[in-house]
């Protein structure tokens, strides 16, 4: 099973539509399971000092960090640019769902980036900064990371994408992910 994770919980993220566009391009491609968490739908226990305490955390974040990592065996997470990084949002998920398990939920598991920006680098310091929590955790991060830029001209008003090389190097991105 493989996850994929819009990881910005903004109302008016552009994250989310590449994040969707990745994964129908991986559900045609394999006949894995392939689910999507979009970080606008994390509950309020995700910023509860609770968190952090794996015994009287919240049963909801114990069912997403089952349902998303612990049974899965793959994620890709998009990963927009905030303030040269990652968001905090991403952070407190991770830091959440590793109280639980740390093991058996994040060591050997595989995981691809693609960094999200309206600028030029898409988001690739964010994506080396995340590379580092996650190698700490023991996760396999896939080398290829796919940094797009200038997102707003590779959408429509409707936030659809219709750039169609994006969509080209995400088809090749998942194809590759998938044999990895």
């Amino acid at each position: 099973m493989i996850s994929v994770f819009s990881a910005s919980n903004r109302a008016d993220n552009k994250t989310f539509p590449f994040a969707s566009a990745y994964y129908n391009i991986l559900r045609e491609l394999t006949n894995d399971k392939v689910q999507l968490l979009d970080f606008r739908q994390l509950p309020s226990e995700f910023l509860h000092d609770m968190m952090y305490d794996s015994e009287n955390q919240s049963p909801i974040i114990k069912d997403i960090h089952n349902q998303y990592l612990a049974s899965t065996n793959k994620w890709v997470f998009f990963i927009p640019e905030y303030n040269g990084s990652f968001p905090g949002i991403l952070k407190l998920f991770i830091d959440a769902c590793s109280v639980n398990n740390l093991k058996d939920s994040f060591y050997g598991k595989k995981a691809a980036f693609v960094g999200i920006a309206d600028g030029r680098s898409g988001n690739v310091k964010g994506m080396d900064h995340f590379t580092s929590v996650m190698n700490h955790i023991g996760t396999v991060v896939y080398p290829y990371k796919l940094p797009v830029s200038q997102i707003s001209k590779l959408m429509d008003a409707e936030l659809n994408i219709t750039d169609q090389m994006t969509l080209s190097l995400f088809e090749r991105h998942a194809k590759a992910f998938l044999e990895f």
